[in-house]
This record gives structure tokens, sequence and C-alpha cells, in this order.
């Protein structure tokens, strides 16, 4: 089970033009406890990830999460989704793991606020490295 969460808290960018595609490795039904996100709640606010001044990786505040929809699907389905969109998974029931392989995406020009200490391209002292990143558009 996953807790609600916008993934723009966990790498934000000089703007909000990214995506994450996500790809079921293994059927994804309900008992597997399946990705689950609110429809255009990513036209809304971005949430508090924080608790007692220390990020917790979840929105801590009530939600309402009436109109979530949970994303099921056989073995090679996508799903899309913006990194403001309020999403989470289900718990799963099943001795079964739920694989989902991730990528994202970011439009050329978002520039990263924060990259992952372990990478290799660290886009503030390797921007032509970090360049050849770019699948489609021009650098800006």
């Amino acid at each position: 089970m996953v807790d609600w969460h916008q993934d723009w808290s966990f790498h934000p960018h000089t703007n909000d033009d990214l995506l994450v595609v996500g790809i079921y490795l293994e059927d994804c039904f309900m008992e597997n406890g399946p990705l689950k996100v609110i429809p255009k709640s990513h036209k809304n606010k971005l949430y508090n990830h924080h608790y007692k001044g220390n990020f917790v990786g979840k929105i801590t505040e009530k939600l309402n999460t009436q109109k979530a929809v949970s994303m099921i699907g056989s073995a090679g389905t996508v799903t899309f989704h913006h990194v403001r969109t309020l999403h989470a998974s289900g718990l799963n029931s099943t001795n079964n793991s739920r694989p989902l392989l991730l990528f994202g995406y970011s439009a050329v020009d978002a520039w990263p606020l924060t990259y992952h200490k372990g990478s290799s391209i660290d886009p503030n002292n390797n921007l032509k490295d970090f360049d050849k990143l770019i699948i489609k558009g021009k650098k800006p």
C-alpha cells in the first residue's frame, strides 16, 4: 500500500511539465492493490508532504478520495499521470507482487531543482551529458 501523494514532491522542477508512465509487468486487478488516481487533481493545488517539519512523502491532510479511479489491467497495460496528480495504491491481498515499471518524462525546459545524489549526471555540474538525455525537442 502506498499513501496518497504527488510525485512533484519527490522531484520538483522549474515547471510542472512532467509525466509519469507506468507499465504493469503482471496482471493488476483490485486484489493486487492497483494504482489509484483522482482524475483532474493535477489542476489543483500542490499539497504539503511534511509532518512536523519533516518530509514524510505523503499527504497528511484529509483528502476527498470519492472520485478516485483504480487503474486495473492485464500485464502490459500502460498508465499515464501528471506529476501533480493525487495518487496512491491499495493493499495487495495476494501472495504476488505488483510489479510496475515507471518512467518519468519532462519537457525540455523543465529544469530539475534536485537530482538523485547517486546519479552520474548532475545537471548543475555536467550540462553537456545532461542534455544528451533529451529524447525530443531542442535545448532551451
